[in-house]
């Protein structure tokens, strides 16, 4: 009877055990979770800390003034003229995927232009303070600008007693070359040599011809490039000769 009365209780010890166990571990499972709701804030209920407003907008450096022959430059204006005819009248470059033309820097000093002239000496803009300068960039070989010199005669004629000045840069050609070219079109204003091509890169120029307008103060007031109508011209010599009326 004593084995019997073993066997059947060892069982019944085992359940009750495992049973105890059971609720232990429940009770210990409760206690964690709610020392974890407690113990944990909910965010909703937390003080707001100071709110981080947006990135003050840093002041904007003065653009660096390009150092023209007469001095530094005016700060540019990209906005139309009040006739709502943006600056660059005629045949202006175009850059690849932009909406407006390329300013060619109208609105800045001229860079510097210190060159040989083809047909002997030397000239620099900067001597030519207080003239209204029109600078046309080309080559020997440009049909267009070879039509555009008598064209470039007639107004130097009729607009040099008001101070007009006409000067031509050839680009990567010899004095030969191109004092044969300024007899051969009748050209009355002189050709410099831009024989490295610094001058093309400096003044932005893309192809030729390519007119800047330069008033007496040194600054370009506007430009444009191709086979350019007399109105472009007339438009570009009435921003630098003011007070006269130009015509065609």
């Amino acid at each position: 009877m004593g084995r019997a009365v073993g066997v059947l209780y060892a069982p019944r010890m085992t359940s009750r055990a495992w049973g105890v166990a059971g609720l232990l571990s429940g009770a210990i499972a409760g206690l964690i979770l709610l020392a974890a709701v407690t113990l944990v804030p909910d965010p909703r209920l937390a003080t707001p800390g100071p709110t981080a407003g947006p990135s003050p907008i840093a002041a904007a450096s003065p653009a660096s003034s390009a150092s023209g022959p007469f001095g530094p430059s005016p700060a540019r204006s990209d906005a139309p003229s009040a006739s709502g005819t943006p600056s660059g009248s005629g045949a202006a470059h175009v850059a690849p995927g932009a909406t407006g033309i390329t300013l060619l820097h109208i609105g800045e000093r001229a860079p510097v232009l210190a060159i040989q002239v083809a047909a002997g000496g030397f000239t620099d803009l900067a001597q030519l303070r207080g003239k209204a300068v029109w600078v046309v960039f080309m080559t020997t070989g440009c049909e267009v600008c070879a039509a555009q010199v008598p064209v470039l005669n007639g107004y130097l004629a009729r607009y040099a007693a008001n101070g007009l000045t006409i000067l031509g840069v050839d680009v990567k050609e010899d004095a030969g070359t191109v004092s044969a070219f300024a007899r051969r079109v009748g050209a009355t204003f002189p050709f410099g040599l831009d024989l490295a091509g610094s001058a093309k890169r400096e003044w932005a120029v893309l192809g030729v011809p390519t007119h800047f307008w330069i008033d007496g103060s040194g600054v370009i007031r506007d430009a444009a490039e191709g086979a350019i109508a007399t109105e472009a011209m007339v438009h570009g010599l009435s921003q630098i000769l003011p007070g006269v009326t130009v015509t065609p």
